[in-house]
């Protein structure tokens, strides 16, 4: 049982909490982002990989006018996800020590290259790959899209840092290919 599939769908929320708090910001929706991003957290710890820079890219204009809210945000976040690190955070930094030291093989390439290899033929298959090669050539340029280019791409550069390779931490980034064909139509 992998976690992929709600992985998704949480950071597909966050995104829209994020964007609809950066078109209004008020405390509820600091406090509805915060709590969709804490829920990322307990469903699977890799959510940050995922959600790192495109939230950093919808809330950027935002972030410095309306520092208290990122800040409640925040705090609603640590308090769902909180008391579980509480309890587990040893556990998890000994996984993500023993992660960090288990090198994958192959030259530099081979690593710069898996996850785009890895989203053309396991995330979304050459089809539907070229399909959003075309779909992004002719949404450029709108907020969609950047915001799509943003999330996949960053999350793709997230992920390079990752010194394991499985094809499954790619998983949240597909809803990004999904924007963009909807920045095209």
């Amino acid at each position: 049982y992998m976690l992929e599939g709600a992985l998704m769908a949480v950071t597909a929320l966050a995104i829209l909490a994020a964007l609809r708090w950066s078109e209004l910001p008020s405390l509820g929706r600091s406090v509805q982002l915060g709590a969709i991003v804490g829920l990322g957290l307990l469903t699977k710890q890799t959510v940050v990989l995922a959600l790192a820079v495109p939230l950093a890219w919808v809330m950027r204009d935002r972030f410095r006018s309306h520092f208290p809210m990122v800040i409640a945000a925040i705090a609603i976040a640590g308090a769902i996800v909180g008391p579980w690190w509480w309890v587990n955070g040893q556990q998890q930094l000994a996984y993500l020590g023993t992660s960090a030291s288990g090198q994958g093989g192959g030259d530099v390439w081979s690593h710069a290259m898996f996850y785009p290899q890895s989203l053309w033929w396991v995330g979304l298959g050459p089809v539907l790959a070229l399909a959003a090669v075309v779909a992004g050539w002719q949404g450029r340029g709108s907020r969609g899209w950047m915001l799509a280019m943003a999330w996949l791409v960053g999350g793709l550069i997230v992920l390079l840092l990752i010194p394991k390779k499985y094809p499954r931490l790619m998983a949240p980034l597909l809803p990004a290919v999904a924007v963009m064909a909807v920045s095209a139509w």
